[in-house]
């Protein structure tokens, strides 16, 4: 069996390698007469600027007759001012932006701020109404630890007047706890 070469078009190698060598040549040219263009540019002068600023202070879109007006005191073609004028509104919305940007960049930073500065308010009172009902939990084992330890020692002495003094104080400061216990849960609460 005879090995069939791959399928290549036409073009030679040779005549692919002038056909890209022709398109760099062409971008070259491109380059240099964008290049001399922009060396043909002329920069306004100062005065030409600031009569220019000053107009766009007056008025920021300016009528043809108005516009050829300052072309001919400036010694410009009427569309090099139409075209500073939009690049002028243009640089204006930009700094617009910007100081847009700035502001909510600003006032972003303060919320951050301020934000960190509430979550460590909320830490620094969670924390605190966790001791707070800690303290409640122990207080309340403490009174009913209390409460059957009075038990065991009026069926120990089995004195009903001692008991009843005993019992009426503890009776009494049960009562305290339970009122406090129920304030604390309503303050603290969420």
């Amino acid at each position: 069996m005879e090995q069939q070469m791959p399928c290549f078009s036409s073009i030679s190698a040779i005549e692919l390698s002038s056909q890209r060598s022709e398109t760099g040549r062409w971008r070259q040219q491109q380059q240099r007469k964008l290049k001399e263009k922009e060396g043909n540019k002329r920069r306004l002068s100062e005065a030409q600027v600031k009569l220019l600023e000053t107009s766009f202070q007056d008025e920021r879109k300016l009528e043809s007759s108005r516009k050829a007006f300052l072309a001919s005191k400036l010694g410009m073609d009427a569309k090099q001012v139409a075209i500073w004028f939009q690049n002028r509104r243009a640089r204006g919305k930009t700094e617009q932006v910007e100081a847009t940007y700035n502001e909510l960049k600003t006032a972003h930073s303060a919320l951050i701020v301020e934000n960190c500065q509430l979550e460590a308010q909320v830490l620094e009172l969670r924390e605190k109404l966790y001791k707070v009902k800690e303290e409640i939990k122990k207080l309340s084992l403490g009174i009913n630890g209390e409460a059957s330890g009075r038990n065991n020692i009026e069926k120990s002495y089995g004195s009903t007047s001692s008991s009843f003094s005993v019992g009426d104080s503890g009776v009494e400061v049960e009562a305290n706890m339970i009122y406090m216990h129920n304030e604390c849960n309503n303050l603290y609460c969420f």
